[in-house]
């Protein structure tokens, strides 16, 4: 895609916050789904290998050969397989950090798994979800669409974009994997996947950074450190300056990708 090196699209820029929170554990034992390129992954080894943290499982089906290594130089406990397969079999840990597939259906029954878990063992965890804000709030994206079962998917193209003005999709937009064509409704985005699975247990609080992409944080009401997490967030949640930011940079982006698009027509 035209400017990708130019789009900050990692959950590693949101490190220093996940770090913090980390920090108020000790040795905490942490879940990575999805690890792409493995940029967020390194720095959680960084972490480990520092004595922050104790245990680091990285759910990835597809894991890169850097992330190979680090499974079998044993600095992660790699999972090289779809996180609802892995979820259900796995022990609840403290810290999860959710940047995997984006479409409300895996979004949704992750939660279920870790919340249904917490339900009886009411342990202090914290999760951190990526991709929370536009385009992938509300608006599937299937890294696999035959993942997904067909009555949770919506219909989708691969050729279109999405652009901030339109729920629809159209040519030359931010896109380039499949995407659902239509915006919103129900069962339709991470942030909708998010605000339902919360409903359902309402034991859990909901913050949200609205930069790069959007940063999800969602904590236990009993959590024994809910005050020292929140005043971590504060600064940057429901931030008006770094909404304002984050809409100017997806706006200049879009308008780079109308630009290239127009002159590929021409």
């Amino acid at each position: 895609m035209p400017g990708e090196g130019l789009l900050l699209n990692s959950m590693k820029h949101f490190f220093p916050i996940i770090r913090e929170i980390i920090g108020l554990y000790r040795l905490p034992s942490v879940v990575e789904i999805g690890a792409d390129k493995g940029e967020t992954t390194m720095l959680l080894i960084y972490e480990k290998k520092k004595g922050n943290i104790g245990e680091l499982i990285v759910i990835e089906p597809f894991p890169s050969e850097r992330i190979s290594a680090w499974s079998e130089g044993k600095e992660i406990d790699l999972r090289p397989t779809r996180s609802l397969e892995v979820l259900p079999r796995l022990p609840l840990k403290d810290v999860y950090i959710i940047d995997g597939d984006h479409n409300y259906y895996t979004v949704y029954h992750e939660l279920k798994v870790i919340f249904g878990k917490n339900k009886t063992e009411r342990k202090d965890i914290v999760i951190f979800c990526h991709d929370v804000c536009w385009p992938w709030d509300r608006r599937d994206m299937y890294y696999d669409p035959e993942s997904i079962p067909v009555e949770h998917r919506h219909r989708y193209t691969t050729e279109m974009g999405v652009v901030l003005h339109d729920e629809g999709v159209v040519p030359g937009g931010f896109g380039g994997f499949p995407i659902a064509v239509r915006r919103g409704g129900p069962k339709n985005g991470v942030l909708t996947a998010i605000e339902d699975a919360i409903s359902e247990c309402d034991d859990y609080r909901f913050f949200k950074v609205e930069g790069i992409f959007g940063l999800g944080v969602i904590v236990p009401s009993w959590h024994r450190d809910f005050s020292k997490i929140e005043a971590v967030i504060a600064p940057f949640a429901d931030n008006y300056l770094i909404r304002k930011l984050e809409r100017n940079r997806v706006e200049i982006y879009l308008e780079l990708l109308r630009v290239c698009h127009h002159v590929v027509k021409s």
